[in-house]
């Protein structure tokens, strides 16, 4: 009975040490889904410039803004060269209203399977203007579906403005239907005069990803910008990313786009953002963390039972 009892006891402890070995090997090798807006760089050199700084910020992902070579395989080769795949792109209303056959060509080549409209020449004036826009967008969302590809609306602080109780933003997403999805640019959120978290809340699962912006209200080592359109590197600002990433979380949010209108240094920008994201979304994604356990434990408390079992037996 005492030989049985010390078999299935080291085994429970053999189980539970490798669960949680694993587990801890699993939080070593965690990825953290954060991506950079290229447009946050388009000041800093040349292209292979560029993705040098995102390279030397620890980051592997970008969001594209415009395209990075002739075609798709061209601009995925050299986001490859840098360690670097695409998570989406900006693409013009322009383009998806004119060229909509060479976008899904030209993505589908770069590996991307994600298109995101960033912004309008126009802006609708009232709610059926921002209905409509939905509707449009959904024939667009409908036909990147026939493609296995996605679709996303990037807001500014004009879709904050309410209509009845509905954000302009949320009234698009409701005219569209389901396969019209979110990414939401917190900072302008913020200053359309929203929270982000109420705002994450709302559209709790159509978010595809947030543009991981601070906004600022005064000057700063990382701020540009002027007036109401002043950011920071993301931790350096005014929002309140405690509240913040926990919500996005929990509303769906898959990536983290970290984006910058005006840097004064973009690679400054983007490496503090990328540091300071890692270590609050591990806090937020992987919680409670594992505790590894000393290689030798298993046995050691293997043993402890043994000797007790025959202190018994003794007894």
């Amino acid at each position: 009975m005492f030989s049985f009892t010390i078999r299935q006891g080291c085994r429970l402890i053999a189980a539970a040490s490798l669960a949680l070995g694993v587990q801890a090997a699993s939080a070593a090798t965690w990825e953290a889904p954060i991506g950079v807006q290229l447009y946050t760089l388009r000041n800093s050199g040349t292209t292979a410039e560029q993705l040098a700084s995102v390279q030397r910020a620890g980051i592997s992902y970008v969001e594209t803004a415009g395209n990075l070579g002739a075609t798709g395989t061209e601009a995925r080769d050299l986001l490859a060269s840098y360690g670097l795949s695409a998570i989406s792109a900006h693409v013009s209303l322009s383009e998806l209203r004119d060229n909509m056959s060479g976008v899904i060509a030209y993505n589908q080549e770069l590996g991307n399977d994600t298109i995101v409209l960033p912004w309008l020449p126009s802006m609708p004036s009232d709610a059926a203007g921002w209905a409509a826009l939905g509707t449009e967008l959904a024939g667009f969302a409908q036909t990147l579906d026939s493609y296995g590809m996605r679709f996303a609306y990037h807001n500014h602080a004009a879709e904050m403005q309410m209509f009845n109780g509905k954000t302009a933003f949320e009234i698009l997403l409701d005219a569209g239907g389901p396969l019209v999805k979110a990414q939401l640019d917190l900072a302008w959120t913020h200053i359309g005069g929203i929270d982000p978290v109420d705002m994450l809340n709302r559209l709790s699962g159509r978010l595809i990803s947030v543009h991981a912006k601070d906004a600022a209200d005064g000057p700063g080592p990382t701020v540009g910008g002027s007036g109401n359109a002043m950011f920071a590197a993301v931790g350096e600002g005014i929002l309140d990313w405690d509240a913040i990433l926990p919500a996005a979380h929990a509303a769906g949010v898959e990536w983290y786009v970290i984006e910058h209108d005006f840097p004064p240094n973009a690679e400054e920008v983007i490496t503090i953002g990328n540091n300071f994201l890692r270590g609050e979304l591990d806090d937020v994604i992987n919680q409670p963390a594992p505790v590894p356990l000393p290689a030798g434990l298993p046995l050691l408390a293997c043993g402890l039972l043994a000797f007790g079992v025959m202190r018994r037996r003794a007894a």
